[in-house]
Formats: structure tokens, sequence, C-alpha cells
């Protein structure tokens, strides 16, 4: 039988669902999953920037709550992936950071006897089933006389930090209605709806300004306020 192929549409969510979805995701003892779609709905990254983070990339300080995530840029079509580190922050009054703070005020709790040092070096998100430290993907394409080949590429992973899509599998039992990627749009678009541009857009989400324009879904806030006029 073949397999359907569900179309996703891409939404907004807004501060009621985020906040439910968290508080539900705490109530089933997924501490770490609230934690993780904070960053989500905080930072709008994406899925392995936030799987990727230490410890050592969140701290607080003179009320703001910073994260270092590291970005893969590419030179070219043929060059390798350098990742870079893009530090952001946000006012600690932000709803989902309490979240995130009693998480890491658990994290830290349970691996205290580890040592300092090697509490920061470890993955914030760890899966206790490391991946393997290489993966093979096969790819079809069909040469230029027309017949299809198979392909191999064989890419180093690294291992330790949760897979995203465990971390997919967890939030569909939370809410089934969203999925990790929501967190970049509804940034973008609450954002957008702030007054940004297209360039503040690319620099919170660390993107070129004409890909930053994607994550934008118009026919929400500024159309309300707009409908609302009277002259």
């Amino acid at each position: 039988m073949p397999k359907i192929k569900v179309i996703r549409t891409e939404r907004v969510v807004y501060t009621p669902e985020w906040l439910e979805t968290l508080e539900k995701a705490k109530q089933l003892n997924k501490l770490w999953l609230a934690a993780w779609l904070a960053f989500d709905w905080i930072f709008g990254k994406r899925r392995n920037e936030i799987s990727k983070l230490y410890r050592k990339d969140v701290w607080t300080e003179h009320g703001y709550l910073y994260a270092r995530f590291y970005v893969g840029k590419k030179k070219s079509k043929t060059a390798s992936v350098d990742r870079l580190p893009y530090t952001k922050r946000k006012v600690l009054e932000h709803k989902g950071i309490p979240y995130i703070l009693e998480y890491l005020k658990e994290y830290d709790e349970k691996h205290k006897e580890d040592g300092k040092e090697k509490v920061s070096r470890a993955y914030l998100f760890p899966w206790s089933n490391p991946r393997k430290e290489t993966v093979t993907v096969r790819t079809k394409f069909k040469n230029r006389e027309g017949q299809e080949q198979i392909k191999e590429y064989t890419y180093p992973v690294q291992s330790g930090y949760i897979n995203p899509s465990l971390v997919n599998y967890y939030l569909k039992k939370v809410n089934d209605k969203m999925w990790l990627h929501l967190g970049r749009h509804s940034v973008a678009t609450r954002a957008s709806e702030d007054g940004a541009t297209e360039y503040d857009i690319a620099n919170i989400l660390d993107v070129s300004p004409r890909t930053a324009s994607k994550y934008v879904h118009h026919g929400t806030k500024l159309t309300e306020e707009w409908s609302k006029q009277t002259d």
C-alpha cells in the first residue's frame, strides 16, 4: 500500500498555545521537552541547533538569558560547512524562560558529581543511545543518458545529543497539532508584526534577508489592525 504523504501547512503559534504545550509537557514529567520547546519558542532556531546546545552555551547575566547556537554556514555549494557561534539573548521576563531555568537547575543537580568542567562540555539535551560516528545516505539520480543511478554519501555525525525526530515524537504526544519548525515561523512572524524588517528577522534567524521573508506569515495581527481603521 503506498504511503500517504501529509502536506503540512506552516502556521504561527501564539503565547496561549505555547504555554499550554509547555505546561502539559512538564506535567507529563518531560521537563526537558518543555525546556527544548521553550528555546524553539524564544529564539526560533533550527532543531539541530537546539539539540546540539552544550551546557556551557546557556547562562543568565544582567537580566537576560543568553544562548550560544552553532549555525552551519556554506561558503559555496561544494565547500564544507563551518559551524559558527551566534549568541542570542532574551529578557528573563519572557514567559518561556522559567521552564528553561527549572530544567537547568535540575540538570546541574543531576550532574553535580561529574565536575563543573565536564558538565560544561556536556550536551544540554543528551540522548541515552548515542548515534553512530558516521551515517550513510543513498540518493537516486538520473545521469545524462536518463538512466537511474544510486550514489552513496558518508557524513560524520556528532553523537550524544538527542535526535530531533525523537523530540518531535514526544511533542506529538503533548500537542499533535504542532511540530518543531513552527517556532521558527512564529518568531519571524511575531517580529514582523512588531515592526521588524526582513534584515532584522535575518539577524534573528541567522539567514539571508531573502530566506527570512519566507518565514513571515501575513494576514495576522497587521491585517487585523488595518481592518479596524476608520479612514
